[in-house]
């Protein structure tokens, strides 16, 4: 925004008036909150200074001197408070010409000049200026200054663009990359490498000041390589309507105010009752690895005394491809066929606590097809913090319906779909100056089944019928240095089975029925080098044990270096390379077809704007 009318105010304020009325009035001390701003403007060229053409504090200004070029700025005050004025339309002719543009000044530089006034009211009421009227001009022009900063802010334009290089080779056997993908067939990285680009536009734009549109465009063909199955090869560009929705402020009578969102839009609850699995341990990019589905549909919040209350019903988008949790309800739950996109309504609710906590209650009816009926879910989460100790709990339930358990083919050893549908974790932790400490224990049954996201190991995620102990650690070795560890200790609930499914194909159902128990652990280290560089040093290992004489270890292995570099706050580049290794013993939960070993190698370029 153009300044000039600023610039003359000041400078007209500066200026030195006639000497004889400076022996008058006592001097402004040079440490006055104008004087800074005075020669910020003097050093940019914008006052002349004294008649020698100096600027140098040599002498203070006095309060008089001050008052008078205020006063002389009043007519150009008056006149821009009289521009921007709409032209007068005739009973039949065209329009009035438009104005000319707006105010040359910031909020800032108003509220100095209100200062000014305020400062200096005595000497301009002895100069015989109206203050009353004065104040109303300025108030004016307040007015407009604001309708025009309202105006410039009704659309915001941003975007996220991201691209990403690919590249996998295979040493040995068939091999499969940590979210279950298949590794090219070449031993060298560069006869496989894949070029994937996303650029995603986000539109804001106020309707009014309690209604605002969002919008979200991705352009690219990296959704269709993240969202596209296990092969993950497309190259394919779209055009995706992501997001489009509106957020409305409303009045719900004796409830309140509440905010309505209607259109498309993501929503994410908590992980063992709606939250979609991240389907890509390489590429990081929020839209799809944050959680969040996509629905068609609205949602109401509001509060119900302390209570926050968020009531929902939606289609889930037919551009997710995420499934359910092991298959047990419906191989395929979410696809991009119309008649297998479930039909969702729910209502969280979530309240405080003492010390300092969080409870939140959950439930959702899912309506899986027209055919196979419904499954309910309902769930409680609490978060609480006692000094430096954070406990967090969550159980959940599933309840298909009648229907949906008389469709299911499943037979011995699982139990009726009816039965066994619980889930629940329960987890400490401490941080006791640069340690922190963690463990808790965590149970979900076998018939367990929502559109969660929950116990990943490695290539497996969502596991059911598991049971056992988990614990964490970091210890920052010192201000630029932290160090890392993760332990999963996990056992079959009932019989010597379990249940998943990858992160890529909901449908590779993960399953054997010789299962003992399942370790799984990872260690790293994270280095920052500088303040723009870093290094990520992390080794992850899955021991699939069998039972007495069911042969050795199934073991899968990541070793990965992560290199990053940050340009600028808004432009970053990681670097990545990952060998994976897999070694099969008496249990085979991905049916791999034997031993296998490759790697991963990966660039990673984001830019805001």
């Amino acid at each position: 925004m153009k300044k000039i009318a600023i610039f003359v105010i000041t400078a007209v304020i500066c200026c030195v008036c006639l000497p004889v009325f400076a022996q008058q009035f006592p001097d402004v001390p040079t440490d006055h909150w104008a004087y800074p701003a005075i020669q910020e403007l003097a050093s940019n060229g914008i006052i002349q200074g004294y008649p020698d053409g100096t600027f140098g504090g040599k002498r203070a200004l006095t309060r008089y001197e001050f008052a008078q070029a205020l006063a002389r700025a009043i007519p150009m005050i008056q006149k821009m408070v009289g521009a921007g004025s709409p032209g007068s339309i005739g009973p039949a002719g065209p329009a009035g010409p438009m104005g000319p543009a707006g105010p040359g000044l910031s909020s800032d530089e108003l509220a100095n000049l209100h200062k000014l006034i305020d400062e200096f009211k005595a000497e301009l009421q002895a100069q015989g200026v109206d203050i009353e009227a004065l104040k109303k001009d300025v108030a004016t022009l307040g007015a407009r200054l604001s309708a025009v900063e309202r105006e410039q802010k009704r659309v915001v334009i941003t975007a996220d663009a991201l691209f990403f290089v690919r590249g996998d080779f295979t040493n040995e056997g068939t091999a499969y990359d940590k979210d279950g993908r298949q590794l090219g067939s070449s031993t060298n990285p560069l006869q496989n490498t894949n070029f994937y680009s996303n650029i995603d536009l986000n539109i804001k734009g106020r309707v009014s000041d309690n209604t605002t549109v969002n919008s979200v465009f991705a352009i690219g063909n990296f959704l269709a390589y993240e969202l596209g199955g296990s092969s993950r090869r497309s190259s394919t560009s779209d055009f995706t309507l992501w997001n489009l929705y509106m957020d409305s402020a409303v009045s719900l009578g004796p409830l309140g105010a509440g905010k309505l969102t209607i259109g498309r839009f993501p929503l994410q609850l908590t992980p063992y009752t709606f939250k979609m699995v991240s389907p890509d341990s390489y590429a990081y990019f929020a839209p799809v690895d944050n959680g969040d589905y996509i629905v068609d549909g609205g949602k109401l919040a509001f509060k119900v005394g302390k209570v926050d209350v968020t009531a929902f019903a939606a289609k889930t988008s037919v551009i997710n491809t995420g499934r359910r949790s092991s298959g047990n309800l419906e191989s395929t739950y979410l696809t991009t066929a119309d008649d297998d996109v479930p039909q969702i309504a729910g209502v969280r609710a979530v309240m405080g606590t003492p010390f300092s906590g969080k409870l939140g209650l959950t439930y959702i009816q899912e309506g899986v097809s027209t055919d196979s009926g419904q499954n309910a879910v309902y769930g409680a989460d609490l978060n609480m913090k006692f000094g430096g100790l954070g406990f967090c709990a969550e159980f959940a339930q599933s309840k298909p319906s009648d229907r949906l358990t008389a469709v299911d083919s499943w037979g011995p050893p699982y139990a009726p779909l009816d039965s066994k549908n619980n889930a629940w974790n329960a987890n400490l932790k401490y941080q006791l100056g640069k340690l922190g400490i963690g463990g808790g224990y965590t149970r979900v049954e076998e018939n367990f089944d929502t559109l969660g996201s929950w116990l990943r190991l490695g290539r497996a995620s969502n596991l059911t019928n598991v049971k056992g102990e988990v614990a964490n650690l970091s210890y920052a070795l010192t201000k630029n240095m932290v160090l890392t560890a993760d332990g999963t200790w996990l056992q079959p609930i009932a019989g010597t089975f379990f249940d998943g499914r990858s992160a890529t194909d909901p449908s590779d159902v993960v399953y054997d029925s010789g299962v003992d128990k399942i370790t799984g652990w990872k260690a790293g280290v994270k280095y920052a080098l500088t303040s723009a560089n870093s290094v990520d040093l992390g080794f992850e290992e899955v021991l699939w044990s069998p039972v007495a004489g069911g042969g050795i270890d199934t073991r899968e292995r990541y070793i990965s270096l992560g290199i990053g570099h940050t340009f600028n706050p808004n432009t970053s580049l990681k670097l990545l390379y990952q060998i994976v290794e897999y070694r099969q013993g008496g249990i085979d939960p991905y049916d791999s077809y034997g031993d296998s070993r490759g790697g991963v190698a990966g660039a990673e370029f984001m830019l805001k704007y």
